[in-house]
């Protein structure tokens, strides 16, 4: 009896340290696989923080990248057009969600359609722009997710963004749309 319990708590420890990457259950095979951008995305020294600074490079929402590895706070991904190795790192206390949610927020399966925004949303979107009469969707397209530590829901009709680590932008919206932005 003392060998078998021996050997059960072996084998419980080599299923606990199997499963310590941190990945999400849902996201298994989600490795290796292509995935399309669902929103724009800032990237600074190679890393895109959930925080969501806007500053240096846009990588544009329908972007083909190839996951290589999820953990329970960042994924590792490489753009397809040029193999450019890249990794997201969600800082949970400025987004309250888990790496399962905000994997939904910034990969999908299939790109999106931007058919439903107007010309000008559209052309804001493609550079990464918060316009006055974006609609709250084409704004999170553009500028993805505010912190949720200052914007609490994106229901709310004022949010915050950080432009630097000490620099914010607030956007009010009247009617689902920008009513005006303060730097």
């Amino acid at each position: 009896m003392k060998g078998f319990i021996g050997w059960l708590g072996f084998g419980l420890l080599a299923l606990l340290v199997g499963c310590s990457s941190g990945a999400p259950k849902e996201l298994a095979g989600s490795e290796g696989q292509t995935f399309y951008t669902q929103l724009n995305m800032w990237v600074y020294k190679d890393q895109h923080q959930t925080v969501n600074y806007g500053v240096d490079r846009l990588i544009p929402v329908n972007t083909a990248v190839k996951v290589r590895d999820i953990g329970g706070e960042d994924v590792e991904f490489s753009l397809l057009e040029n193999g450019r190795e890249l990794t997201l790192v969600n800082i949970e206390k400025y987004t309250r969600e888990e790496m399962g949610e905000i994997f939904k927020r910034y990969f999908g399966r299939d790109t999106v359609s931007l058919d439903s925004f107007s010309a000008a949303e559209r052309e804001a979107i493609a550079e990464g722009k918060v316009e006055v009469g974006m609609s709250k969707e084409a704004v999170l397209m553009a500028r993805g997710y505010p912190p949720a530590h200052e914007t609490y829901s994106i229901d709310d009709d004022q949010w915050k963004y950080w432009t630097s680590r000490f620099n914010t932008k607030i956007v009010y919206f009247e009617n689902g749309k920008v009513s005006r932005i303060k730097d």
